[in-house]
């Protein structure tokens, strides 16, 4: 396999000239058999590097890794070398064209030089954090920004309290995470070939508040509130009934007694008070029906609305009310008590 070299200058790693990534099939050092896994894996990280709008560097990555995971075939960490390092993750590149160039059989004298070159240089930029942090295993995510650029994003896996971070120059926001922990960001300006040390100390995570829940008001019950506008609308009809009879006694009277003129026989006055008497009932009934109706309505609307606040323990609901008339007049009362 040919691998894929790259020179660099200061700053970020450039392709000058660089031939096409190798896509030899990877062997494995002792002559054993490559797993189908391996295979696919490498084809798709070749398939990444050549594809036509661009080659896709960090999902080549994760490919050839887990091919070189599945092989252990030196063959693979050519292209390893050059994705990690068109990420930027340095430390990796660093070792993967290390080992390349002492366990790929094959080098050509030509690659070797020029390998041996970008290693020089990626070792001459590499930028040094060391972590300590108070947790035995632990994330760092580091996102590099750059002017007119996307940011770069890595995540490292941090393990025994201790992790060193191999980074290009520029501008860096770490962010130190642990679980049940809560997250520590910092930021850091990395000259070339910087050597820096943080100790980071995770706090204790707040724990999570739980959900307020409202708590349930059980659902009012209508039925006293029903019952009393169904009792307004009886008394409403039966006024109604009562007022049509009291109109036709009284038009009766004018019609037996034309300009109070009555015929021999005719019991006037026993008319009139019969008339009268179905007027104050109306009355009574009409009145009682409005009092009540309102009563009801007003009861109802409070029940549907209800508070804002926790509803208070049941209580029976009671309706007071009645009419009634005398000669002076008809009058109605009600009482609702909750």
């Amino acid at each position: 396999m040919l691998a894929v070299s790259l020179s660099l200058a200061a700053g970020p790693a450039r392709a000058q000239g660089a031939p096409a990534a190798g896509s030899a099939e990877p062997t494995k050092p002792n002559g054993g058999t490559i797993s189908d896994e391996a295979r696919r894996n490498f084809r798709v990280g070749v398939a990444l590097l050549e594809d036509p709008d661009g080659a896709r560097y960090e999902e080549a990555y994760t490919a050839f890794k887990a091919a070189y995971v599945a092989s252990m075939s030196p063959k693979i960490l050519g292209n390893l070398a050059l994705c990690a390092m068109k990420i930027e993750r340095d430390n990796e590149a660093i070792e993967a064209y290390s080992r390349y160039l002492r366990e790929a059989p094959g080098i050509t004298p030509v690659e070797r030089v020029q390998i041996e070159r970008d290693l020089t240089q990626l070792r001459a930029n590499l930028a040094t954090v060391s972590l300590t942090v108070n947790a035995a295993r632990f994330t760092v995510l580091d996102r590099r920004t750059r002017p007119g650029a996307p940011p770069i994003v890595n995540t490292y896996e941090g393990a025994g309290n201790k992790l060193d971070l191999g980074l290009r120059p520029g501008h860096h926001e770490l962010h130190v995470r642990a679980e049940g922990m809560a997250e520590q960001v910092f930021e850091i300006e990395l000259p070339v070939s910087a050597r820096e040390s943080r100790t980071i100390e995770l706090k204790s995570a707040a724990p999570a508040l739980a959900p307020v829940v409202p708590e349930a008001r059980p659902r009012p019950s209508l039925t006293g509130p029903l019952v009393v506008s169904g009792a307004a609308v009886a008394l409403l009809a039966a006024g109604a009934v009562t007022g049509i009879v009291a109109v036709n006694k009284t038009g009766d009277i004018q019609d037996q007694c034309p300009r109070n003129r009555c015929p021999a026989g005719y019991d006037l006055d026993g008319a009139r008070s019969s008339a009268r008497r179905f007027v104050r009932v109306t009355d009574g009934l009409l009145l009682g029906g409005a009092v009540v109706g309102v009563a009801g309505v007003t009861w109802l609307a409070l029940k549907l609305t209800g508070s804002g606040s926790a509803a208070p323990a049941p209580q029976t609901s009671r309706f007071d009310g009645g009419a009634m008339c005398t000669h002076q007049g008809c009058a109605g009362e009600v009482k609702v008590s909750f």
